[in-house]
């Protein structure tokens, strides 16, 4: 049978001396493997269409539940990731987590695909610290995803705002204010500005999800408390983490 689908390449998989196995996000079917014969030959059609990261128009042939790339019409390939060894680590950071949340509810499909592609957007363009990039994408996706913790008040005097901050309980997702995070025995150790960079990164429109700056400080504390928040929930080793932490720091 033969279908169509928009696809962005995540992984791939070298088969043969020229074939390759392509895993990717995709707005119909989610998160697929296809086959892409003879695509790692120069001269072949798929080549240019099918490598990490490209987003391309797929016309898929299905057979017993396997998928074979047929054509491809390259639409993206963010070649600016290239550009980077941070924008490309986080790239390859999104792309991983994408895979281990292999998405199936078609909202949350779109959504993350929609994501997915606003971030390499960023990255390949070099219009957003790439830092900030990966600890909003990993928390608006695990949230997606439903994993999303409750940030809009303390869990238990539902104080909205504490000036000095709130503690985290990034185990079951929620935050306590100083008086209630000292009677559960918890540090307060997340500035109100780090909680109001995780409310917006969960709750803001789409388009607008990356539109905001933080401190110095102030970001190393973010991009620890999401990337500590999605290892907990997802108890999954991200292999790609290793490499990006070492580029990061």
């Amino acid at each position: 049978m033969q279908t169509t689908a928009m696809g962005l390449v995540l992984k791939e998989t070298k088969l043969g001396e020229a074939d390759r196995i392509i895993t990717m996000l995709t707005d119909r079917f989610g998160l697929i493997r296809a086959s892409a014969r003879g695509s790692r030959n120069l001269k072949n059609k798929l080549f240019s269409s099918t490598g990490m990261f490209c987003y391309s128009e797929f016309s898929l042939f299905t057979q017993k539940g396997n998928y074979y790339v047929d054509e491809a019409a390259l639409q993206k390939n963010f070649f600016g990731l290239r550009n980077s060894v941070e924008a490309l680590g986080v790239a390859a950071y999104i792309a991983e987590l994408v895979v281990v949340l292999e998405p199936h509810r078609p909202e949350e499909i779109q959504e993350l695909l929609r994501l997915s592609l606003n971030s390499l957007y960023l990255l390949s363009e070099g219009k957003a610290d790439p830092r900030l990039v990966k600890a909003v994408f990993e928390l608006r996706a695990v949230a997606e995803a439903g994993y999303r913790p409750d940030l809009v008040a303390c869990a238990d005097c539902s104080r909205f705002e504490d000036k000095k901050g709130f503690f985290f309980d990034n185990k079951n997702g929620r935050i306590f204010c100083e008086k209630c995070a000292a009677f559960h025995c918890h540090d307060v150790d997340t500035p109100l500005s780090v909680v109001t960079a995780m409310r917006h990164s969960i709750y803001a429109d789409l388009k607008k999800v990356f539109s905001f700056t933080l401190s110095e400080d102030a970001l190393r504390i973010f991009t620890r408390t999401t990337e500590d928040y999605v290892l907990h929930q997802l108890e999954t080793p991200l292999k790609t983490l290793d490499f990006l932490r070492t580029v990061l720091n």
